[in-house]
């Protein structure tokens, strides 16, 4: 199925970044933010953007079921759409069981893989209270569910339904997304595939000119310092204007052990369901415990934010509302892919031309979305031309690909030797 959309794209232009993490709170804000400048970019189109039960949706229970015709004429045109003349910017956290479909829709493009320690992962779940708001008991139960289907029962004893307290099934959902983000990138980490650099969220704190540095020249593209998304109470995990000096995970020590533990023992158990070289390069990833300072949580002022929805909890109806004297109306719900792709469906019998050509041009004569939190981002300068100089602050797996295939690509600026995959972030040469 994939192969068959990415040949319908009938792409042209280069091929966009992917930005993948190996879960979240990784520093991808800080890296959206100091390329935003540079690059458009699509925040998680695969995770937000498309309906659960879309086949390519991480939170999908069943993602090896079928495309419509349609759904896969609408993924071919989204695919199409990002390649152009300058480089786009895709960004995806925790695609779980979809890691090896979505990095299959876009083989041609440069991967940074963002990587953090799990301690340094849960103490920003507990700042934040990240696992009560983004509803995580109800994501591992939907994993454990994927786990147990056909096509992915050998993951489920990493995924057991034991009912888990919150820092143990962190550890092991961190586990498994690394696990499966490795072995999507297998043949990029062996250096027999598309360009690829690892960042580290440790290395951003403790060298943060270095990182830019090593970011430009592999993207032959500026990169500014963050100018900061906006900021919200104290300032504190999603704000990217106060640059952090230290590492410090603010955890009860309980839950530092159970974390640590229990990373440790997915990884081990994974060595009978993937290869030894996959089991290695998300250790790799997910090391680093030891560099932070662990401390006890103190009580924060938070604002005030929506209680998430819970499993079986009745959905709120779609509606529209009139703003002040406008004749136009808004609607309280955003629009998700498979509601169009569901309502091209309906129109087609009706007359509307099953290739989508009218769709296609009063999509065109819409503005491009341009919020920090939206899709994309208005494109910055031109990129400069990118230089040749081995990438040196990133662990690199280059590019290897016939002549042919790198005709025309001189000035990519992304297919640059660099360190083997095995080395970390600087001081390791």
């Amino acid at each position: 199925m994939v192969a068959q959309i990415v040949k319908a794209a009938g792409r042209t232009g280069r091929a966009p970044l992917l930005i993948l993490g190996a879960f979240e709170r990784v520093g991808s804000n800080w890296v959206s933010d100091q390329l935003r400048a540079s690059m458009q970019q699509h925040n998680e189109p695969f995770r937000q953007q498309l309906g659960v039960e879309h086949p390519l949706s991480a939170l999908n229970p069943r993602p090896d079921s079928e495309l419509t015709a349609l759904n896969r004429h609408h993924l071919a045109c989204a695919l199409h759409d990002l390649h152009g003349s300058e480089r786009h910017a895709v960004k995806e956290t925790n695609l779980f069981f979809a890691s090896r479909s979505v990095t299959g829709l876009l083989p041609e493009s440069p991967v940074l893989v963002l990587t953090r320690a799990p301690l340094g992962i849960a103490s920003s779940f507990e700042r934040g209270g990240l696992w009560q708001r983004w509803a995580y008991a109800e994501r591992y139960l939907g994993l454990a569910r994927t786990a147990r289907t056909p096509r992915w029962r050998d993951w489920s004893p990493l995924l057991p339904l034991d009912d888990p307290q919150p820092p143990v099934a962190l550890a092991r959902m961190i586990a498994v997304n690394a696990l499966l983000l490795a072995e999507a990138l297998r043949a990029d980490l062996a250096g027999c595939g598309r360009p690829l650099a690892h960042l580290p969220y440790e290395r951003h704190v403790s060298a943060p000119e270095d990182v830019r540095s090593g970011l430009a020249r592999f993207l032959g593209v500026p990169v500014a310092a963050p100018s900061g998304m906006p900021k919200r109470g104290d300032g504190g995990d999603f704000d990217t204007s106060r640059p952090k000096s230290e590492l410090v995970a603010e955890l009860p020590a309980s839950s530092a052990a159970l974390v640590h533990h229990h990373v440790a023992t997915s990884l081990a158990r994974a060595t009978a369901i993937v290869d030894a070289a996959t089991v290695k390069t998300a250790s790799h990833w997910l090391a680093g415990d030891d560099e932070y300072e662990l401390r006890e949580p103190y009580e924060r002022t938070r604002r005030r934010v929506a209680v998430p929805m819970q499993a079986g909890s009745r959905l709120p109806s779609v509606g529209y509302r009139r703003s002040g004297l406008s004749p136009v109306t808004w609607r309280n719900l955003l629009i998700s892919n498979l509601e169009m792709a569901a309502t091209a469906e309906e129109s087609t019998p009706c007359g509307f031309p099953p290739g989508g050509q009218e769709l296609d041009a009063a999509a065109e004569a819409l503005p491009a979305p341009t919020t920090a939190t939206g899709r994309a981002n208005t494109s910055g300068p031109q990129a400069t031309t990118p230089t040749s100089t081995p990438t040196v602050f990133f662990t690199t797996a280059p590019g290897h690909r016939a002549a042919a295939d790198r005709a025309g690509e001189e000035n990519e600026g992304t297919g640059v030797p660099g360190h083997a995959a095995s080395q970390r972030l600087l001081g390791d040469a």
